[in-house]
């Protein structure tokens, strides 16, 4: 994910999405005001095991899940693939892939 300017986007805020009491995501919030969800946090909250945030782009590189992708969440994976997406900072911790 970069701006038009070819600088990283930086994150200012970050927490937590609670979809449910016990169950949440890992959400970040960037200085160009673009929410962005945590891929291992995602990877999480759906159960997905192994492979940690590359777990959710596995699941969603299948076959049969194909027809129901839309095409910009389509366009994302190619992405990911072809290693087209920066990894932004968090405020804390380790680098991301924005999803």
């Amino acid at each position: 994910m970069v701006n038009e300017k070819n600088k990283l986007s930086k994150v200012t805020h970050q927490g937590k999405w609670f979809i449910d009491k016990n169950l949440y995501i890992d959400c970040y919030v960037t200085n160009e005001k673009k929410r962005l969800l945590s891929l291992r946090g995602t990877s999480r909250a759906m159960d997905l095991k192994g492979g940690g945030s590359g777990a959710l782009v596995r699941n969603l590189k299948a076959k049969y899940i194909q027809p129901y992708l839309s095409k910009q969440l389509i366009k994302w994976i190619k992405n990911i693939e072809e290693d087209k997406i920066d990894k932004i900072s968090a405020i804390k911790g380790h680098k991301f892939i924005p999803f």
